[in-house]
């Protein structure tokens, strides 16, 4: 899944190059109205050029998008049908210490998760581009007070992180929860007899 995944980087690079390209016209634009003399081709060439831009953006981004979605389609099925094959290959012992819930989150939930990475794995490397041309762009107007807010990010970064600590041990739970679940379900379903026999229909409710 590499080459659509890399044509997918190179659509979203374009993407965010054209981004600066309507902030540095509009400053173009204001010079322009600013001066009297100006020629009017001046003036026609920032409106195309900030149509171009925008209407570049917008390819490039549904493209973008549809090439990720579509990487992470295959990249999920192509989990699903590994952890079904090595579900079906499983010793008899290894399948007492791996529990049914465990197997049916991984095909669901975490082949979910993998899928939704790779719309912004990308993230990794053009995010540091955004901000490297922001700060460029911003520092040649606004000189050494753009750096105010770059001080604001260095400060969130331990807040993000233990933010990001926090709901990485809550989803941890709500994995235990769930795969807990599953097992009482497929525990149900698999004595439903007994369990009518022995009207135990509002305990397992309960613990449902």
């Amino acid at each position: 899944f590499g080459g659509p995944f890399i044509r997918a980087g190179f659509l979203k690079l374009v993407h965010d190059l054209c981004i600066f390209v309507g902030p540095q016209v509009l400053n173009g634009l204001v010079l322009f109205l600013r001066d009297a003399d100006a020629p009017m081709s001046r003036g026609l060439s920032l409106t195309l050029a900030v149509t171009l831009s925008q209407l570049t953006m917008s390819f490039c981004l549904r493209h973008y998008f549809f090439q990720c979605y579509l990487t992470g389609l295959r990249l999920r099925t192509s989990v699903v049908v590994a952890v079904y094959r090595k579900a079906l290959r499983l010793s008899s012992g290894e399948r007492q210490s791996r529990s049914l819930g465990e197997l049916t989150n991984l095909m669901s939930t975490d082949a979910q998760r993998m899928q939704d990475l790779t719309t912004y794995l990308h993230a990794i490397w053009y995010s540091f581009i955004q901000i490297g041309l922001a700060l460029f762009f911003l520092w040649g107007q606004l000189g050494p007070s753009c750096l105010g807010g770059v001080a604001i990010m260095c400060v969130m970064i331990p807040v993000t992180r233990a933010v990001a600590q926090w709901m990485g041990d809550m989803q941890n739970k709500l994995m235990k929860a769930k795969d807990a679940r599953v097992n009482v379900n497929s525990e149900v379903l698999g004595a439903m007899k007994i369990i009518k026999l022995q009207a135990w229909e509002e305990s397992f409710q309960k613990s449902i």
